[in-house]
């Protein structure tokens, strides 16, 4: 669990929000080739996102350690949740 004081309306209170330490999620994505040549740019600028930004409240866009991901295209939609699972910091 991660507690944090927060500013809320100027406000100071406390959050909690669970830390999560292995994640995996299917996203599916419909790509225009007549606009993007290869699709493997899509994996890289996701990936890149997933390195700088990431998703969540304490994500490193927020100064944060957590919320990082890695992004892997998938041709025949096969997915194993617990092979491709990221502890979030990587």
């Amino acid at each position: 669990m991660h507690v944090a004081r927060v500013v809320v309306q100027r406000s100071s209170v406390i959050r909690a929000r669970p830390e999560v330490e292995r994640w995996a999620c299917v996203l599916e994505l419909e790509i225009d080739l007549d606009f993007i040549a290869n699709a493997s740019i899509v994996e890289e600028l996701l990936n890149v996102s997933g390195r700088i930004s990431g998703v969540g409240d304490f994500r490193p866009q927020h100064s944060g350690p957590h919320g990082r991901y890695r992004a892997e295209l998938l041709e025949d939609h096969a997915f194993d949740a617990a092979t491709h699972a990221t502890d979030g910091t990587s």
